[in-house]
């Protein structure tokens, strides 16, 4: 086994945490853009459309260059990176394809099981790639908007009395409280009932 020097690898180091970072603001910037067009139009606006297409574009160079970082240097671990670069290579997976989501899920769901991730991103990452393949979430984060259909609603979830304990076992808070925030008042079901 060669062993690299640290004073080689920091430069390398710090310019991935450098890219990543930018690819954050340019992830997050485009979404907070799309929401109050969204506010203002209506999610299925033409403006909102527009937007959308224009953060397709930067998502796609995101997700292509963050192909490129982890075919070169291994998944952006947070000793590595630190938080805020961790965080954008989370979020360009989360954002894109199910193909990519599913091919990189096992790397990402290693760092996070090693502590170099986040389990609170892995719970979400989880979920977004159990409803893209049409099956029930376990932590119950993502929702959805349907045209024709006011508000924003819950994708199902599996074993849904339960999901506060598999919640709270990822780093997150209670069901409720995280859907209290997208102006839903959610009630668990009973072990014994259905939630109607």
């Amino acid at each position: 086994m060669i062993l690299i020097p640290p004073a080689i690898l920091q430069p390398h180091q710090d310019s991935i945490r450098t890219e990543l970072e930018a690819m954050l603001e340019s992830d997050q910037k485009g979404r907070q853009a799309l929401i109050e067009i969204q506010r203002k139009s209506g999610p299925f606006s033409p403006e909102a459309f527009e937007v959308l297409k224009k953060q397709n574009l930067i998502d796609e160079n995101n997700r292509r260059r963050l192909v490129e970082i982890i075919n070169q240097s291994g998944w952006p671990k947070l000793s590595m990176v630190g938080e805020k670069a961790a965080l954008a290579a989370f979020l360009v997976l989360q954002h894109a394809s199910l193909d990519l989501q599913k091919q990189y899920l096992p790397i990402f769901r290693t760092a996070a099981r090693s502590g170099e991730s986040k389990l609170k991103w892995l719970a979400l990452l989880e979920d977004r790639v159990l409803v893209g393949e049409g099956k029930k979430q376990l932590y119950g984060t993502q929702l959805i908007e349907k045209k024709g259909i006011k508000g924003i609603q819950v994708e199902p979830i599996a074993e849904e009395a339960n999901v506060d304990e598999r919640r709270a076992k990822m780093g997150l808070g209670p069901l409720a409280d995280y859907l209290r925030g997208f102006g839903i008042d959610y009630r668990k079901p009973t072990k014994d009932a259905p939630n109607p």
